[in-house]
Order: C-alpha cells, then sequence, then structure tokens
C-alpha cells in the first residue's frame, strides 16, 4: 500500500477486507518514484523481475480479517454494480460541450 494510505494504519486496516494481505511499504510517499526507478532498471537491463521484491521494503503485513470481508462484501458488490449502472450517466456529463 502507499501514499497517504500507508502512512495511516487506518488504511491498512480498512484494505484487510479485500480478503488479500496487504504489505505496507517504507517512504509510502516516495513509491510513484521508487516504481519508476525500478522501471527503468528493469528497461534497461540493469535489474531482473525476480529481484524486484527486493527493491522495495516492507514496513509491515496486515492479514485479510474474514469478519470484515464478510461485512463489506455486498456493500461492493452494490458498488459494482451502481458503477455499471452510472458509468455512462458520469461519461455523459463529463463531455465537453459544443
Amino acid at each position: 500500500m502507499l501514499a497517504d494510505r500507508a502512512r495511516q494504519r487506518l488504511g491498512c486496516e480498512l484494505g484487510r477486507s479485500l480478503g488479500k494481505p496487504i504489505e505496507r511499504v517504507a517512504d509510502p510517499m516516495f513509491g510513484s518514484l521508487r516504481g519508476a526507478g525500478i522501471f527503468t532498471a528493469l528497461s534497461l537491463g540493469k535489474l531482473e523481475l525476480s529481484d524486484v521484491r527486493e527493491c522495495v521494503p516492507v514496513m509491515g503485513t496486515f492479514e485479510p480479517d474474514p469478519a470484515a470481508t464478510t461485512v463489506y462484501a455486498p456493500m461492493y458488490s452494490e458498488f459494482k454494480r451502481l458503477y455499471g449502472v452510472l458509468h455512462g450517466s458520469y461519461a455523459r456529463l463529463n463531455r465537453k460541450a459544443p
């Protein structure tokens, strides 16, 4: 988890409802910079994909919480349904006026 969410423990705790482990990286505000450097090193052949994990220090891991997942799952299903219904409306509303 990167940026503001990773700086705050609460963001990582909320992520536990996703049903997957959440890794909190060290210095999360530099995540984009670190990612750009890793991508560059990979592109130049200076780094192998198998070595990337070693370049990203992890401060801690938050394991999934089955109770949180059970509570969140119905809300996420509704969010996906609403997104599908409203996506076209938002696209029309965001068009530039002629």
